[in-house]
């Protein structure tokens, strides 16, 4: 869907679908849900009960969203779908970035930072919370799981487009232990038993 528009010809080749399995799903999607999840499962028990005040980066990741949402519902309301899954994963490697730039693993050593350490990985989840749900119509069984990782009571399909925002993951959300969700793939392994 990310490759082909639809009503338009395309290009398709194994190399390319397992280059997005390994690098869209696993290293960028997947990923970022195991890091996250696994992070607040190590250093606060699963949920985050006190985050520090949010500051501008942080506020940046929550709007951010708002503005994907809207463009995403266009795109959908388009069938451009290979566009609404570049918007979404442009966010997810914004969020990575946001990540990879604040260094948790780091502020974790520093009792002093532990408010600002659970901003950190509170806004991480409350984009990946956001971020599944916009790709929830072309990949449910996996946003489906990710929800469930994220202790939601009820899954992606009882929430209505209008109703989802950024403040539905908020402090004292107890977290599950995060599995795999997109084990990497060797081409010679795929073309073995395709």
């Amino acid at each position: 869907l990310r490759e082909i528009p639809i009503g338009l010809d395309g290009n398709f080749s194994h190399e390319g679908f397992l280059h997005r399995v390994n690098s869209d799903l696993d290293n960028d999607f997947g990923n970022l849900v195991q890091r996250t999840l696994t992070m607040i499962g190590n250093y606060f028990g699963g949920a985050i009960d006190a985050p520090g005040e949010e500051t501008a980066e942080d506020a940046a990741i929550r709007t951010e969203f708002d503005e994907l949402k809207a463009r995403v519902f266009d795109h959908y309301e388009a069938c451009a779908l290979n566009k609404a899954l570049e918007e979404i994963w442009a966010y997810i490697g914004r969020v990575n970035k946001y990540l990879a730039d604040r260094q948790p693993w780091i502020m974790a050593k520093d009792p002093a930072l532990r408010p600002r350490l659970g901003r950190v990985l509170l806004q991480a989840a409350a984009a990946i919370r956001g971020a599944s749900y916009l790709a929830y119509p072309v990949m449910p069984r996996s946003v489906d799981k990710v929800w469930g990782f994220l202790g939601e009571a009820a899954g992606p399909a009882g929430v209505r487009w209008e109703a989802i925002d950024f403040g539905g993951f908020g402090p004292g959300r107890k977290v599950g232990a995060p599995q795999a969700l997109f084990p990497r793939v060797a081409l010679k392994d795929f073309l073995a038993t395709s």
